[in-house]
């Protein structure tokens, strides 16, 4: 449902926009799904049905503002069925926006040093300090603690705190993949 809504909401066109037969009714579209990073570097379109995708759902689109008709039908069935999320059931759009510029970060960084030029004490992690050095030495300054930690939330699949070199291949791979 979320693939078929963020397409939706990048095609169609929005009651009282521009048509092929109107074009003077040109306004921006409101109801743009913003997704992660994984699904944007794969055009939108790559990956199984089964994959995780993160997107910014406010309760209200399911309710049918913009109206994103695979999400209004995807939120009347949830009321049917009594599973219409509550109001603390959601990820912020701002975590996803945080977390796609963050993958950015880290692509662009990789194409300045390798993984063991960022491991600067060479311990196979890359911890906060060493993910902020790198952050200052090619983005040209200092990041806040805040961002830094961000940084390593984006791509740190076992929780623990860094980036391994598996975790940093995995992104690494997916870019790859994907066109680079």
């Amino acid at each position: 449902v979320l693939k078929e809504a963020v397409r939706y909401s990048r095609t169609n066109v929005e009651e009282g926009s521009a048509d092929e037969t109107h074009p003077e009714l040109e306004v921006a579209r409101r109801g743009y799904l913003q997704t992660d990073f994984d699904w944007w570097k794969g055009g939108g379109s790559e990956g199984a049905d089964d994959d995780m995708l993160h997107v910014a759902l406010p309760r209200n689109l399911m309710g049918g503002f913009c109206k994103i008709k695979p999400l209004m039908d995807f939120g009347n069935d949830l009321k049917e069925r009594g599973e219409y999320p509550d109001g603390d059931s959601f990820i912020k759009a701002i975590d996803i926006v945080v977390r796609f510029c963050c993958k950015e970060r880290w692509v662009s960084l990789s194409k300045n040093a390798t993984f063991s030029e960022l491991d600067l004490n060479s311990d196979g992690v890359l911890d906060a300090s060493e993910v902020k050095a790198a952050m200052e030495k090619w983005m040209g300054e200092e990041p806040p603690d805040f961002l830094v930690q961000a940084m390593i939330d984006a791509i740190d699949q076992d929780h623990n705190g860094t980036i391994d070199l598996e975790e940093f291949d995995q992104l690494m791979a997916l870019v790859e993949s994907r066109g680079g």
